[in-house]
């Protein structure tokens, strides 16, 4: 309440959920960390704090989302700003990625192979105390899952993925309005404009203000609609007899 700051998420649902996508969502997350730093932290300076990551998010009941989550702190814009940039960056980023010139494929192509190996050395790292494999198993039990041996599934579903596989996902996921979900927090001292000033004429067919998130959450979803991933488990419980 006493923070000056204004801050900024912008948030891409992904369509499914499942290894494929984990793996997807956070391959692309990593590819977009540095250039969402270097172009508004770096070049545009809008504050301190800059983060672009994969994002599952955890509800009370499951399953989780997942998704691609873009974080912006400053002192000095606000948050209709700090969301017009994210999503500047979005688009120019879009555009790179899907850069038809050989010299840049050649480039991104390089790029890419690198951010595997990164995520791949993040899968591999092993467990050193039983609180993170605690920690892990648990995480499997609350949302649902059972996979016991997700890493090993993460890893296998990392090694044939190819750039024009990531590059169609990235299109599904970021270059659709309607999965996004942007959160303004004004700091301390600055009023929240009104419906008609809050969101800038040049948004205002792509955003929609949310009043009350109980009626939004009761309203029919325009996200992704989410359903349980099938697991071995899930597959032998629904054929088992019931007596």
């Amino acid at each position: 309440a006493d923070d000056l700051n204004h801050a900024l998420e912008l948030y891409y649902q992904v369509p499914r959920t499942g290894i494929s996508q984990d793996v997807k969502t956070a391959l692309l997350g990593e590819m977009m960390r540095e250039p969402c730093f270097n172009q508004l932290r770096t070049q545009e300076q809008l504050g301190y704090i800059v983060a672009c990551r994969s994002r599952p998010i955890m509800p009370t009941y499951p399953p989780a989302v997942d998704g691609l989550s873009i974080l912006v702190q400053s002192s000095f814009k606000d948050p209709a700003a700090l969301d017009m940039s994210a999503q500047r960056f979005v688009a120019s980023f879009m555009s790179n990625l899907s850069s038809t010139e050989r010299e840049v494929a050649t480039e991104q192509e390089a790029s890419f192979k690198a951010h595997k190996q990164s995520l791949l050395a993040e899968i591999q790292e092993k467990e050193t105390t039983v609180s993170q494999e605690t920690g892990r198993l648990w995480k499997e039990i609350l949302s649902r899952r059972y996979e016991w041996n997700r890493r090993h599934l993460l890893e296998a579903a990392v090694q044939p993925l190819t750039l024009k596989e990531l590059i169609v996902f990235a299109r599904t996921v970021l270059q659709i309005q309607a999965h996004s979900l942007a959160v303004w927090i004004y700091g301390k001292g600055m009023d929240i404009p009104e419906d008609s000033k809050l969101i800038p004429l040049e948004q205002q067919q792509d955003r929609t203000r949310i009043h009350s998130v109980a009626v939004f959450k009761r309203a029919p979803p325009i996200y992704f609609p989410i359903s349980y991933p099938k697991t071995e488990a899930a597959k032998a419980s629904a054929t088992a007899p019931r007596y």
